[in-house]
Parts: structure tokens; C-alpha cells; sequence
């Protein structure tokens, strides 16, 4: 064995070792998982089991760097903003004979007017292209309703929330991106509302609608993938691969998963672009915020981001 398989042995190994040390319970409703999958949010809330398999120890890098990140940054944000800003706190939303409990990553009165109203912050470490995205289009609208569920359980408990802010940390050279939106009624209702149809499914789980189609990038880390996709032929499930060679098994996960982001992406952005082109069918050539569209003699369009976002620009022709 060579010194560098030896390193790769013991980095992932190391991974491997913070995800046990670390355990994140899949059991039950949270606030992280209120805007995800319906199916999934409906068996967790209806209390299916987890399936041993699905809580084995992994690697989990991605989950593991966004954890080292907000153990460093969050801490960091609280010093700097001084007094009155919290991190890590736990909040609840009552609603419909249901508990949705979670854990916000800062709250502070430290930035808003008045300051006897607090500013929530979500902290998500993300790659370089889902970065880009979110500079395109904002928050998802799972990161929006997550967040909302945070404001919502500090009004719950007496407080006063005046804005979210939903920041992006790209993993790759600590870019930011920035979203703040004012927090109130309707922000409110649209939690109340998402836990009420959720509470309809949760009665029978097995009935509610999957956000996709055919299975994603989402789906091999779901805890209830087996039984979410059995009336399919089911999802392969690398966990359970026990007597393969663990380098082989990983190999191959990662080539599986990469995949089906491949593919999912594919046939989202295909789909997403025809739309957006249909869209601009009738739009003149011009300076639109951030984005400049073109035509050509022909009639392809090109569509770029203006050079104050250059890292994020990129052109095409359809």
C-alpha cells in the first residue's frame, strides 16, 4: 500500500469518525426538513421507522465540511456582532397538534430596526455551481420555509423577528452570497400551511407525492428510499454492499450518485431552458438588472450576467 492510499485510507477514515462522533437523528419532523421532499417529510412525521441501514456510518463530506464550517464562522459572527446575538439555538412551531422542533444557526438584535426585533441567519455551505444558481434565482423555496420555521418559533416564544437572511458560503474559496427578506404574516402562514398539508399526509404517508419523478440526486440519502421507491423495483442501495471491497464500494457510490446528479440536472436544465426561452421570445435585446440579452440575425439568443458578477457569468445559444 502506497503512501498516498494510505492518506486516503485515513482522510476518509476521519470522515467516517466525525459522522459517528457527530449523529444526526433521521427520526421525526425537523425545521431542516420541512420544505423537503413531501413524501419524505410525511414519513417522517407519520413516525415511520429508519431503517437500520439508512443510519450506518458514512463518510458524509459534504455534510461534515458545512458542519466544520459553521463550528468556525458561527462563533466568529456572534463575537463580531457583540451582545444579544445567540447561535446554535433550539426553537419549536406548534401547529395542528404537531411539533416541528430546530435548531437556528444565529439570532441576533444586534442588526435590526428596532432592536427589540431580532434577525435570523441560516448559514449554508455550498459547492461553487449550486452557488451560481443561487445568485441566478435566490433561496430554495425548502431554505426559505426552513428559515421561516425559525422566525416563526422565536414569535412562538414572545420574540420579535423583523428579517431573515439566508447566506450561502461556497466550500470551494468562501464566496458569499446574501439574502434577506423581511419577515411577517405571510412568511408565517406559509409555515402553518406547509405543516397542515403535511399533517393530511402524514395519514397515509405512502399516498403523498414525491417531488420528482424518477429518483434524484436526494434520493440515495433518504432514509425511507427503499420503501419510498419498492412499487418501482427500488432504489439500489450501496449500503448494503457488506463483503465488497470498501475502496470499490466507495468508487462506485461515487460514480452512481454523480450520475444521477448528472442526470437530473440534465433534465432539469434542459427542461428549465426551453421554458425560460419560451419566455423570452418576445423580449428586445437590452440591459435587464444583472443579465444582458442578445439576439442574432438568425434569431438564437444569447443571455450572459454583466461583468459586476463576471465568476458567476456564462453565455449560451439556443
Amino acid at each position: 500500500m502506497t503512501v498516498e492510499s494510505k492518506l486516503r485510507e485515513i482522510l476518509a477514515a476521519a470522515f467516517r469518525a466525525e459522522t459517528a462522533a457527530n449523529p444526526h437523528s433521521q427520526e421525526g419532523l425537523s425545521m431542516s426538513g420541512l420544505g423537503a421532499c413531501t413524501r419524505r417529510a410525511a414519513y417522517a412525521l407519520a413516525g415511520i421507522p429508519v431503517p437500520p441501514t439508512a443510519t450506518s456510518s458514512k463518510e458524509n463530506r459534504a455534510a461534515n465540511l458545512g458542519t466544520w464550517i459553521h463550528a468556525g464562522l458561527l462563533p466568529r459572527l456572534a463575537q463580531v456582532l457583540g451582545g444579544r446575538t445567540v447561535v446554535e439555538f433550539p426553537v419549536q412551531v406548534d401547529s395542528d397538534g404537531v411539533c416541528i422542533p430546530g435548531h437556528l444557526d444565529l439570532a441576533t438584535f444586534a442588526l435590526a430596526v428596532p432592536e427589540a426585533e431580532a434577525v435570523v441567519v441560516d448559514v449554508k455551505s455550498v459547492t461553487g455551481s449550486i452557488l451560481s444558481d443561487r445568485r441566478l434565482t435566490g433561496p430554495t423555496r425548502a431554505h426559505k420555509l426552513q428559515i421561516w420555521a425559525y422566525g416563526l418559533g422565536l414569535v412562538q416564544s414572545g420574540r420579535r423577528v423583523s428579517h431573515t437572511a439566508v447566506v450561502y458560503v461556497g466550500r470551494e474559496r468562501g464566496e458569499v452570497e446574501v439574502f434577506v427578506e423581511e419577515f411577517g404574516p405571510e412568511q408565517e402562514g406559509a409555515v402553518y400551511s406547509r405543516i397542515a398539508r403535511l399533517v393530511e399526509w402524514s395519514k397515509a404517508p405512502d399516498e403523498a407525492p414525491r417531488d420528482t419523478a424518477q429518483p434524484r440526486y436526494e434520493c440515495p440519502s433518504c432514509p425511507f428510499r427503499a420503501r419510498c421507491w419498492s412499487a418501482v423495483g427500488g432504489l439500489p442501495v450501496v449500503d448494503d454492499v457488506q463483503d465488497a471491497d470498501p475502496s470499490l464500494v466507495g468508487g462506485v457510490e461515487r460514480a452512481a450518485l454523480s450520475y444521477l446528479r448528472a442526470g437530473a440536472a440534465e433534465s432539469d436544465a434542459k427542461a428549465a431552458k426551453a421554458l425560460a426561452r419560451a419566455e423570452l421570445t418576445q423580449v428586445t435585446a437590452g440591459q435587464y438588472g444583472r443579465v444582458r440579452v442578445g439576439w442574432s440575425a438568425k434569431g438564437a439568443i444569447s443571455v450572459r450576467l454583466t461583468a459586476q458578477h463576471s465568476e458567476a457569468s456564462s453565455g449560451g445559444q439556443a
